[in-house]
């Protein structure tokens, strides 16, 4: 799924999030700190045309990448079961969003 359509934020956590991937049983993404293995939280997840979906997910691995300057941790995260139907029901949307954002203009 091209990530960059889509924005993804966690409740309550001031902090700037890169979504890596996104698929139906989870997703990776890209932040400033870690995140231990087993933890939860609320994702909201928008498309650039404007869809809002929120899901809970749990941590299930997290590493640093290997950069200079600012440390960045990728850490992967697993939607939490119980919820499938609606889960699959709200990346499909996503997917169906993001592809049909407008591409952006190349600058000029």
């Amino acid at each position: 799924m091209p990530t960059n359509d889509v924005h993804v934020e966690i409740a309550g956590l001031a902090l700037t999030l890169e979504l890596r991937d996104l698929g139906f049983d989870g997703f990776g993404l890209v932040a400033s700190k870690p995140f231990w293995r087993g933890m939860t939280h609320r994702f909201t997840f928008r498309s650039a045309s404007g869809l809002q979906v929120t899901l809970v997910a749990k941590a299930v691995h997290c590493y640093a990448l290997p950069e200079d300057g600012d440390r960045k941790f990728v850490t992967g995260w697993e939607f939490m079961a119980g919820s499938a139907e609606r889960t699959a029901a709200a990346i499909g949307q996503l997917f169906a969003a993001a592809n049909d954002a407008p591409s952006p203009l190349p600058a000029a």
